[in-house]
């Protein structure tokens, strides 16, 4: 559920393809797949984290018509 308004929504946690799969439409389709599942279950949007510094993952997702929603932040405690 989302933390701000409770609705319930899609959420990819973890999408990763071995190396001799990339380029061959693997992530493509789980990517739709998610999405697929997604509005079988009645919602209407879908998140996932990546870091800001794996910019060929952010290209892909971007193409996929994703876009920045949140910046998380964070202080490592010694």
């Amino acid at each position: 559920a989302d933390f701000f308004n409770l609705r319930p929504h899609g959420h990819i946690s973890v999408i990763a393809v071995t190396k001799q799969a990339e380029g061959r439409g693997v992530g493509h389709a789980l990517m739709d797949y998610a999405e697929r599942w997604s509005r079988a279950l009645g919602y209407d949007h879908l998140t996932l984290n990546v870091f800001p510094a794996n910019a060929r993952a952010r290209a892909f997702y971007e193409r996929h018509g994703y876009a920045l929603d949140l910046i998380s932040m964070r202080k490592d405690m010694p």
